[in-house]
């Protein structure tokens, strides 16, 4: 909830937050999951967008209180949607469990990332068509 309210204290042209599946919270885990995407949907930021598992919940809950939410299964899933969704002046935040292997999703980012840029023209190949 600190780095959520963190966020949300941001300057920024769209905060989003990427929160993996809360993993090792016992028989309250759905519960605890659902009450994070009221909070973050209370927090009036832009976009969750909840990763594997009880991270649906939680995706669930948000947009039960008016909240523009997905999910995905995987942190490949979400290292995609980042490169097809984020924008500058975007302010992400990826939180997780490290069983979540989160680090991945930002990989997978910014592999595509660079992919983009390597198929940009270069100012010699713009000069010649």
């Amino acid at each position: 909830m600190a780095a959520v309210d963190t966020l949300a204290a941001m300057p920024a042209t769209r905060r989003i937050v990427v929160a993996g599946e809360m993993l090792e919270l016992g028989t309250a885990a759905e519960q605890l999951h659902r009450d994070c995407g009221h909070y973050i949907a209370n927090k009036k930021l832009d976009f969750l967008l909840g990763v594997r598992g009880l991270a649906k919940p939680m995706v669930e809950a948000a947009s039960a209180a008016g909240m523009k939410a997905e999910f995905v299964a995987t942190p490949e899933e979400t290292g995609q949607w980042l490169a097809e969704h984020a924008r500058a002046g975007d302010v992400v935040l990826l939180k997780a469990s490290r069983g979540v292997k989160l680090e991945k999703a930002l990989e997978v980012w910014q592999n595509k990332l660079g992919s983009a840029n390597d198929e940009r023209p270069t100012t010699n190949d713009q000069r010649r068509g």
